[in-house]
């Protein structure tokens, strides 16, 4: 487990941002490598970034965490994806976590999946189809970049937490 803050994540990391670039085989991604959930535990990541170059040869691989158990809000991720595996996303590879009012403009490889591999409970997100090159996802909403770019997509979020202008990707505050 490979991330540019913590391979695995059993606690709350917040307000944090990353850019470079993580590499390794199983859960690799550009913040977190895996979020865990599990005998009373919940991983969180909420309100961070990652601008990062990611490259996972086998499993669970994303642009802001690699493997989501747990729960990750208010954040977003661009850079790229690389993988040799379907179970890679723009933001994360989901499975059974949950994902709020996220975005992503990671450009992802030819098996990824737009916003999330794998599934969960994933509500308000969003990717770029035109800077991803990803036409599906385990959840989440496809948008040209100029829909990405339009406030009115982003309605649904918390002004006090992000910055939506149109002609500008939302940023955080």
């Amino acid at each position: 487990m490979v991330g540019g803050i913590t391979g695995i994540n059993y606690g709350l990391i917040q307000n944090c941002s990353v850019s470079g670039s993580a590499k390794g085989s199983n859960a690799v991604g550009g913040l977190v490598g895996s979020i865990y959930a599990g005998d009373g535990i919940l991983g969180t990541v909420e309100r961070c970034s990652a601008n990062c170059t990611v490259t996972a040869s086998i499993f669970a691989s994303g642009g802001l965490v690699g493997h989501n158990y747990g729960s990750i809000s208010n954040s977003h991720s661009a850079g790229t994806v690389n993988s040799t595996s379907t179970q890679a996303g723009g933001l994360a590879y989901t499975q059974g976590g949950t994902v709020t009012n996220c975005y992503s403009i990671t450009v992802i490889s030819d098996k990824g999946a737009g916003f999330s591999g794998g599934s969960g409970t994933i509500t308000n997100c969003f990717w770029d189809t035109t800077v991803s090159g990803a036409a599906t996802s385990g959840g989440g909403t496809g948008k040209t970049t100029a829909e990405m770019k339009t406030a009115a997509t982003f309605s649904e979020w918390d002004s006090n937490i992000w910055n939506i202008q149109d002609g500008e990707y939302p940023t955080l505050k």
